[in-house]
């Protein structure tokens, strides 16, 4: 049989489990969404959707219209990575659960999954899918494919890990100030970016001088006073602590 068709078949295959995991991340993307879930990095999603599409697209089309060889030596150690990278993908599919998405959304509260890959590695998806990029198109030689769509998922990636990073280091930061509230100020609940900081806390001269120092020790940063008078929210204390900490703010297009 003409070593293309199987290609073109693997091919296949990998663009209908892609159609499966957009069902299953949509659904999972409808739940977080109804439990009040923030999604950041929206704005760079279509592109990301639209490089995947192209990659599965353009493989095929390199093997058949460029004449590419399938070279055994190259080939099947590089279908074994793909088949590393599927492994590694659903690995972490059954470790986020419901969670998991192809968005980055991330309902505020939830803990850090540190179960599955995720016990040695941070991204663990996103290295799977750099290693898919690369080894899909170099099964057939396709390495024009390989090069271009690497370039671009790596662009892409660096922007989605940059969003998906602040999220996380913003949602850590609002447990920790409503740690702060709780056991110093008597707060009870959750505390959410948009509630207003004086109010919710009921802050008099003496409350916020305790919240403050609090924080301060708490992050291990020190506020200035232009810091303090502009504490309007919650999420207004949050961004502060974030400016201290070095933190860069998330890409939320």
């Amino acid at each position: 049989m003409d070593s293309r068709l199987g290609y073109t078949g693997l091919v296949a295959a990998v663009a209908i489990e892609r159609i499966v995991e957009l069902v299953i991340s949509t659904r999972n993307a409808r739940r977080a969404r109804a439990r009040g879930a923030i999604e950041v990095g929206g704005g760079h999603y279509p592109a990301m959707v639209a490089v995947h599409a192209s990659l599965l697209a353009a493989c095929p089309l390199e093997v058949w219209v460029r004449g590419r060889p399938g070279i055994p030596a190259l080939g099947i150690p590089m279908l074994a990575l793909v088949f590393g990278a599927q492994a590694v993908r659903y690995w972490v599919i059954h470790a986020l659960g419901g969670r998991w998405t192809t968005r980055v959304l991330h309902v505020p509260g939830d803990p850090l999954v540190a179960g599955g890959p995720f016990r040695w590695l941070r991204h663990p998806n996103y290295l799977a899918v750099v290693v898919e990029v690369a080894a899909l198109p170099l099964v057939h030689s396709a390495w024009l494919t390989a090069t271009i769509f690497s370039a671009a998922n790596a662009a892409l990636l660096r922007q989605r890990i940059r969003a998906e990073e602040a999220l996380l280091d913003q949602d850590e930061i609002l447990a920790g100030v409503a740690e702060v509230a709780r056991k110093h100020l008597g707060w009870v609940g959750p505390l959410s970016a948009e509630m207003p900081l004086v109010e919710v806390l009921a802050l008099d001269s003496i409350r916020q001088l305790t919240l403050i120092l609090e924080i301060e020790n708490r992050f291990r940063i020190c506020l200035d006073a232009e810091d303090e008078t502009a504490l309007g929210t919650v999420g207004d204390l949050v961004a502060a602590i974030r400016r201290k900490r070095g933190a860069e703010p998330a890409d939320a297009r």
